[in-house]
């Protein structure tokens, strides 16, 4: 190699050096830059925490506008989420720890005082350090997939310092229980988190999962991880019997509560015990953001109206048993856990799967009618024919006998 090839490498090997200082100086300038920013970051942080706690900026009421048992869902689920757009960190979550007890018994078997009291505070231990957890390392999945045919409609993991600890919810608003299903979300939680887990059913008004969803034998089995809590108590007070001073505050302390006895029985109603109503209240009392707070006294409201049986006197409940009576007699009856007409009752199964069939009824729609139109108008117009019939045999009936009182 000439001199002139020497002088270029040497040029070359220079530039290399001067580039490296440059790197070196700059990365040294960026870890000054961050020490100095850390400090402000911090502070930043905590002021958007307050502003969030005080003033809930990212919450926003239209994001909830549907109240089926999804939407539903995912209302609970981002109030129980510390990290979510309220704000209030873990308080939401905590009110729903302390709601539920630890190894809530639904044999029947009575229990002491005492026992109650050691389960409440082993229970309260467990997530003694909730409050200082990061938010982060709180998971909650909506619709978490475990089979190809099974979703836990919320789960929430906790870290504990016995492990990871599951709260997960089945969410029963209208839909009827699936043959297996609890069965199986209960077997998914063990495999996965061992005895660390609590499955929390919620039906409209307190009732166990029908037995083709969890047997009796399973619910011997899992007593101390499955607890049912209602939307609502069948025996909620209307709204009008509650003064209130315009925060919502006795709306919020007005649902049972207490340590409430559970049965075997699926369809025995619970005397007293929590309630998501009640949760809900909870939350309302410990939101520091007016802007949420009026949504959660909208969400109390919204579980007693939806789901309680607040206005039906003791003569509308004997109509509506005549009422049922008399439709069943015509071949219609309703589930116990839905309010739906069963219009399908008796079709073929294509038209069962109703998510399956939209595309094709969307089509058929477009072009003026179809087959599964006319299935399910035909079906209603049966429907109509039964009931006016029905509802006609329980006036004359109500009207006769009203007539006899007279005279």
């Amino acid at each position: 190699m000439d001199d002139a090839g020497l002088a270029r490498g040497e040029d070359f090997v220079r530039l290399m050096d001067n580039v490296e200082d440059i790197r070196r100086c700059r990365q040294r300038e960026n870890v000054r830059l961050l020490q100095e920013l850390a400090p402000h970051l911090r502070a930043a942080r905590s002021v958007e925490r307050e502003l969030d706690r005080q003033l809930a900026r990212r919450f926003k009421v239209f994001r909830y506008l549907r109240d089926d048992e999804l939407g539903l869902s995912r209302i609970i689920a981002d109030l129980l989420n510390p990290s979510a757009e309220h704000g209030q960190g873990t308080e939401f979550l905590e009110a729903m720890l302390e709601l539920l007890p630890e190894a809530p018994d639904a044999s029947g078997s009575r229990t002491t005082a005492a026992d109650e009291a050691n389960k409440a505070a082993a229970w309260k231990k467990r997530f003694n350090r909730l409050r200082s957890t990061a938010a982060t390392k709180i998971r909650v999945v909506v619709e978490r997939e475990i089979t190809a045919r099974r979703r836990i409609d919320i789960t929430v993991d906790i870290p504990t310092e016995e492990g990871p600890f599951c709260l997960a919810f089945e969410n029963k608003p209208y839909a009827d229980d699936q043959p297996g299903q609890c069965r199986d979300y209960l077997k998914f939680l063990a495999r996965t988190y061992g005895g660390n887990f609590l499955l929390v059913y919620l039906p409209p008004r307190y009732r166990m999962p029908d037995k083709s969803s969890l047997p009796l034998k399973d619910r011997e089995r899992w007593k101390n991880h499955f607890f049912v809590l209602p939307y609502c108590h069948e025996d909620a007070l209307h709204e009008a019997e509650h003064p209130s001073d315009g925060d919502g505050e006795a709306l919020a302390q007005d649902a049972p509560s207490g340590d409430g006895a559970r049965t075997a029985d699926a369809d025995a109603p619970a005397a007293d015990g929590p309630s998501l109503a009640d949760w809900f209240g909870k939350c309302l009392v410990l939101c520091d953001a007016e802007r949420l707070r009026w949504f959660l006294r909208e969400a109390q409201l919204y579980c007693r109206q939806q789901f309680g049986d607040w206005t039906m006197t003791d003569t509308e409940e004997g109509r509506l048993e005549k009422l049922e009576g008399a439709l069943k007699r015509r071949g219609l009856s309703l589930p116990k856990s839905s309010n739906r007409w069963p219009q399908w009752a008796d079709a073929e199964r294509r038209h069962r799967d109703w998510t399956a069939i939209v595309p094709e009824l969307f089509q058929e729609l477009a072009e003026g009618g179809g087959d599964i139109s006319d299935y399910y108008v035909k079906g209603l117009l049966d429907i109509s024919r039964k009931a006016i019939s029905a509802i006609d045999e329980v006036e004359r009936e109500n009207g006769a006998s009203s007539a006899s009182q007279a005279s």
